[in-house]
Order: structure tokens, then sequence, then C-alpha cells
């Protein structure tokens, strides 16, 4: 490397990864260090982060500990006084400090630096050169930069953010100062800014009649301010708004893993595009108990599989990770459903795998499909009580399998003969389809079409809706404040009816003050 710059990139990895995790090497740290096993497996549970890009990654990590910089800093410095004495070539090493948001960060870590440096000059008798720069991401560059380079005396522009920034260009060296472009398409820029170019707040676009002019960025920036401030004012509006206006008919996809109802989803969604209505999706996908995060599978699965993937403005898929929620929807899935209920023409919510007993679904659609695998053993064996209360249609998936399909058909059909979905005198029906031929498809978007019509009469939807909302608000209140919280609005003479034609976010939302108030 004589003659050639050299970058030293700092620690950036979460702390916890370089922790001891086996037994063993528990015990050879506890024996080097002096301290028991049970010390070293405590501080390293302790030191365990869910989400590191939230906490000790890069210049935050030497914040905390930096006593950890100012190990790895003495070693490079030491390294280049080593060098320099043994072959007599100067070394000018440029440490990289990496993930810098804020000036103050980089200022704080480069006095570490720049003492250690100073001690070690001062030992060897060496003059040291060295250049102290960051590693700052293109979005945050794009906001920071000017600031940053007050004291960096290089950057490194980090890409792992680049789908939020479409180009970023460095001008020229020989420019005087250095200036990043962040580029955004013609669209986004548009939708930035209101009339006369002025910039709009986020609140500016969350009202219905903005979402249905803005399209699926509109949307999605909604959904995600939904999910990210779910009580705020604006909120809590356009969901207020949302649930009195209500277009779609909501039809809920379930069943075990691997039955194919991401299949089945794309199939639909196809379908009822070549009819020329719009279709809204909300696909659950599980999450990861050891990371908490998910692989968005369902949206690829459906997105894929239908037709204009890229440009077609009538389907808007939407991926929710389930997290921790057991009954195969994600914490957000009602809300992002009232949502789109009032935007679409059909809202498709496609849950998790599921067994025996999550019916979160039957809490949020119209209309329940729930999907069974041919050849898979007992065709029965996910049609017991709980999960067989659930649905108003049953789908044989993978039909083109010929007789194992037939069979598993007969044997739901068999079994369902004198069952009654929800209570109601609606006549469960058991069908064959085959995603990958389209057999089946048809007359499947009868049946839901017919069990449309069939809520549509003696206001069975109003009421079921109705029924939802109020089970929506027990769920949440007993989310937020446990069982012991509605049986203390019990006991205040409070209950969690819904009055006819209100809607459950208000209610929710006095409840909640009520109990905040009363703690």
């Amino acid at each position: 490397m004589a003659g050639l710059p050299v970058t030293i990139r700092l620690l950036d990895p979460p702390l916890h990864e370089f922790l001891p995790k086996t037994t063993a090497d528990m015990e050879q740290v506890a024996k080097d260090v002096g301290v028991s096993v049970a010390e070293i497996e405590a501080r390293a549970n302790k030191l365990h982060e869910f989400n590191p890009m939230l906490g000790h990654r890069g210049v935050r990590l030497g914040i905390s500990y930096p006593e950890i910089y100012e190990m790895q800093a003495r070693a490079i410095f030491e390294a280049v006084v080593d060098v320099q004495t043994k072959h007599g070539k100067t070394v000018t090493p440029e440490i990289m400090i990496p993930l810098v948001a804020t000036r103050k960060e980089l200022d704080l870590m480069k006095a570490v630096i720049d003492q250690v440096a100073s001690e070690v000059s001062q030992l060897s008798g060496q003059k040291l050169e060295y250049l102290v720069g960051t590693m700052i991401e293109l979005p945050r560059a794009a906001l920071r930069a000017g600031d940053i380079a007050a004291s960096a005396e290089f950057f490194s522009f980090g890409t792992n953010d680049l789908t939020q920034t479409t180009i970023g260009v460095l001008l020229p060296q020989d420019r005087p100062r250095l200036r990043l472009l962040f580029a955004l398409p013609r669209a986004d820029r548009t939708a930035c800014r209101g009339p006369g170019g002025a910039r709009r707040s986020a609140q500016d676009g969350m009202t219905l009649q903005a979402l249905r002019d803005g399209g699926k960025r509109a949307l999605a920036a909604a959904l995600a301010a939904l999910e990210r401030d779910p009580d705020s004012a604006a909120t809590q509006a356009l969901l207020d708004a949302a649930w009195r206006q209500p277009r779609a008919q909501v039809v809920g996809v379930t069943g075990p893993p691997g039955v194919g109802k991401s299949s089945l989803c794309a199939a639909l969604v196809a379908a009822w595009r070549a009819d020329g209505k719009s279709v809204g999706v909300i696909a659950i996908d599980p999450s990861s108990k050891a990371s908490g995060g998910a692989l968005l599978g369902d949206r690829v699965r459906i997105v894929h599989d239908s037709p204009q993937p890229g440009g077609d403005d009538g389907v808007f898929v939407r991926s929710m990770a389930a997290r921790d929620r057991l009954g195969g929807l994600a914490g957000q899935t009602v809300a992002a459903m009232v949502l789109m209920r009032a935007l679409f023409d059909r809202v498709l919510i496609e849950t998790v795998g599921v067994g025996q007993s999550e019916t979160d679904v039957a809490g949020a659609a119209d209309t329940v499909v729930f999907c069974v695998q041919p050849g898979s053993g007992d065709s029965l064996q996910f049609m017991k009580a709980g999960i067989v209360e659930i649905p108003h249609l049953i789908v044989v998936t993978k039909a083109d399998l010929g007789g194992a399909a037939e069979r598993a058909r007969a044997d739901v059909a068999g079994a369902l003969s004198l069952a009654v979905a929800g209570g109601g005198d609606w006549q469960l029906q058991a069908l064959a389809v085959s995603s990958r031929s389209g057999a089946g498809v048809a007359r499947l978007l009868e049946a839901l079409d017919a069990h449309r019509l069939y809520l549509a009469v003696d206001g069975r939807l109003s009421i079921a809706r109705h029924r939802q909302g109020e089970g929506w608000i027990a769920e949440a209140l007993r989310e937020q404040f446990g069982r012991s919280g509605i049986a203390r609005l019990e006991r205040l003479g409070f209950d969690l009816a819904l009055a006819p034609g209100g809607q459950p976010f208000e209610r929710l939302r006095i409840l909640g003050k009520i109990l905040e108030e009363t703690t």
C-alpha cells in the first residue's frame, strides 16, 4: 500500500455481535477477566439490541464506549510508527468514523483520536500524519453533509439507503465546496409541493381526497404515518372519515402455511383487474422470533403473479409483519383495512399461515375464504372448532392435482353440509380452484359476489361491521390496558358498546382517555 491512501473504518457492527454466545466462550472470557460466568451472561444479555440501527452501531458505539475507538486508534497509530521505523516509509492513515448523523458526533470521536495520536507521537518521538473522516448514508448526506464537512477531512457515502435515493452525485474535486445532488423522480418532487411550488406538510396529504388524488405514493405515505404515529390527530381524523365512507368488499384469505394463499390472491387480483375493479391488498407475513424481521414474500408473489406488476395504478399491495401477534394479522391491519376500504373497489387481506384457532381475520373481513390443500393427509385437520366457525367459503387449492383435489373438496363439503357460517343462514360452499390454470377462479368470483349481495340484504353488512368495530375496541383496550382496564371501565359504568352509526376509533379514544385519567 506504499504511496496509496489507506482508509480504516472503525468498528461499525452492533456490539453484541462480538460478545460471547456459547457456554464455552463465556467460560473462557470469565476466566480471562476474573468474573463469574453468570456475570458474563448477564452482561451479554443486557447489551443485546433488538434493532441496532437505532442503537449501538457506528459512531454511537464509540460515544457510549469511547475506549473501543481509543483502542482501535492506538492500534492504528502504533502500526504506523512500526512501519515508519522499520521501513522508513511515511504512512498517512485515513480513519473513518462510521454512520455519523451530526457534526457533534464526529467532533466527539475526532477528539478521542487526536488525543491518542498525540500520546503515541510523544512516546515514539515520531510525527504522525493522518486524516479523520466519516461514512454517511446518502439520504442523510443530502441534508447534513454541508454541516459535517466543517469537521470531516474526507467523506465516504454509504449506499444502504439507496432505496430512498435515485442519484447521488459528487461534484468535481476542483470545486471549493463539497456538494451533493439529491435527485427524486419528477412525480416525487411534484407530490412534495402544493400550489405555486410551496412545500406541503405531511398532514396536507392525510385526507381521503388527497389520497384519491395522490395515488399509490400518497397512500403509501399515509399508511406509513398510520404505523408510525397511529394516535396523531391527522391519522385519527383520516380513519374517522374512512370508517364513514366504506366502498370496498373486504375479502380475507386464510389457511395453513404453504396452502397457496398468495397464488390464490394473485389470481383474484388479476380477475378483478380484468373486470375493471381497483384492488388494495394487505399481505401479512410472519416475523422472525430471533430478529423480529419479516421476509415480505407474500408481496413478492402477489405482485410477480399479477398483470402489469410495475405499472398498474389500480393495484396497491401493502405488506405488514405479524410481529408477536398470533391471530394471523398484524397490529395495524384493521386501521389499514378501514383506510383502503374507502379507496378501492375490493380489499384483499392475506393472513399469515394459521392453524386451528387463529381467527382475527373474521374481525376485519366481510367475506372469509379458508384454503385447504389436497394431498396433505387428513383434509379436515384444519376444520376444527374455532377456525371452522369463521369462513364463508372453503377453497381447495391446487385443483390441477386432479383426484386428490376433488377428494379433498368432497370431504370438506360433506363435513360442512350442516354447518352455518357466523350464526346466520349463509350456506358454506366448498370450491376447488387452481391458481395456476385458472380453473375454478370464475366460480369463486361468483361465490364472492353472491356473498356480497347476501350481506347487502336486511342491513347484514352494516350489522357485521358494527360488531367488528366493537370487537376491535375490546381488543385494542385489552392490548393497551389489559383485562383489568376493561373491568375498571365496567366498574365505572362504561361499556364497550358502539352506538348505532358510531365509529370505533372515536369510541376507543374516549374510553382510552377515561382509563388514563383514572389510573
